[in-house]
């Protein structure tokens, strides 16, 4: 498998939280060549493989962080409001699709994020950062035109074309979580060459960036004794240097209320039988990933939670490490395999 390639084509495929339908299109086809599957009403992706017990759920998100628009000024300026995790600061200068459509048909419009310059700035809001309010996109278009094409609710995405950097790292968006993806349909063709006992569905669930309702509403549909949750965490480097970063050549565990403290030492001594480089990260409350979704569904669904450390996390230029992506989904594979040595109960047994 060529996770490059595969990165480029899908952290362009359009996803914005609750309209994650054309993404998860090609990531069925790409599972299907492993997995039998499933699609549901939320547009989570079920791809599964296996039969029988244990049953584990791995999943990784697809929707993208995106804007709407609001209203085209009379200038033919679009202002626009937040769908979920998007940060104004790193919006100014930014490129951006605008996806108008005609007749039902979706036709993107190229457009930049604009703001007054600092020249005709007040003095008060001179080196301020612009409030979402202050910025507009300029598609080109006149006003008539541009009422024309940008209904109220149009959505926007980030453009950020794939860039392949130095040390064999990825610059781009949407890298969180497509990547994660990438990494079970990796585990996916690692474990199609192996056998293993029970059954793996990886789920690739709608909505993270705004409530985790596809996570929780598949892991109630697949029904599985425990999951594993893919997501990217914050990378270390350049500038981003603290306890809460890690570095990019090495996966992260995360211990914390939510996560099931066997499970994830299931995890970890897996990582360490694997020789995968592995650290963990803390949280002291919920993890804001799938996992703290999935562990309320049903009766309760033991879950941990892997992560992928990233640079410059929710902007057009994501960066992670294509090694660890591989090194993810190795310890993704060997994670599924060797649930089948575990006797029946043991994540319930309270006893050590």
């Amino acid at each position: 498998m060529d996770i490059l390639a595969l990165l480029k084509d899908w952290t362009g495929s359009f996803g914005p939280s609750g309209n994650e339908g054309e993404a998860a299109r090609a990531i069925a086809d790409a599972f299907a060549a492993y997995c039998r599957i499933e699609t549901d009403a939320l547009q989570n992706v079920i791809a599964t493989m296996g039969e029988g017990n244990p049953r584990v759920m791995i999943t990784a998100h697809t929707d993208e962080i995106a804007m709407i628009s609001t209203v085209v000024e009379d200038d033919g300026a679009i202002r626009f409001a937040r769908v979920n995790g998007i940060d104004p600061r790193t919006l100014p200068g930014a490129r951006v699709w605008v996806h108008a459509e005609a007749d039902g048909v979706r036709e993107p419009l190229l457009g930049v994020v604009g703001a007054l310059p600092p020249h005709l700035l007040q003095a008060d809001k001179q080196g301020k950062n612009y409030p979402m309010d202050e910025m507009y996109i300029d598609v080109g278009l006149s006003a008539e035109a541009a009422r024309d094409k940008v209904a109220p609710g149009t959505l926007i995405t980030l453009d950020g074309e794939p860039l392949q950097l130095k040390n064999n790292r990825i610059a781009c968006k949407t890298l969180d979580d497509r990547a994660g993806i990438v990494v079970m349909l990796r585990a996916a063709e690692i474990l199609s060459e192996r056998k293993f006992k029970g059954q793996v569905s990886f789920v690739a669930a709608s909505q993270e960036e705004m409530s985790g309702g596809g996570a929780e509403t598949a892991a109630y549909k697949v029904n599985p004794d425990c999951a594993l949750a893919i997501d990217m965490t914050l990378g270390k480097g350049h500038a981003q240097d603290s306890d809460d970063t890690f570095p990019l050549d090495t996966v992260v565990a995360a211990i914390g209320p939510y996560i099931h403290r066997k499970l994830n030492q299931y995890l970890l001594d897996t990582a360490q039988e694997e020789h995968v480089s592995i650290q963990k990260e803390y949280a002291s409350r919920s993890t804001s990933t799938n996992a703290d979704d999935i562990q309320i569904s049903r009766e309760g669904i033991p879950v941990a939670l892997l992560s992928v450390p990233t640079l410059y996390m929710h902007t057009p230029v994501e960066v992670a490490a294509l090694d660890t992506l591989e090194e993810a989904a190795r310890l993704v594979a060997a994670f599924v395999a060797g649930l089948s040595r575990k006797e029946e109960g043991w994540l319930c047994d309270w006893n050590d």
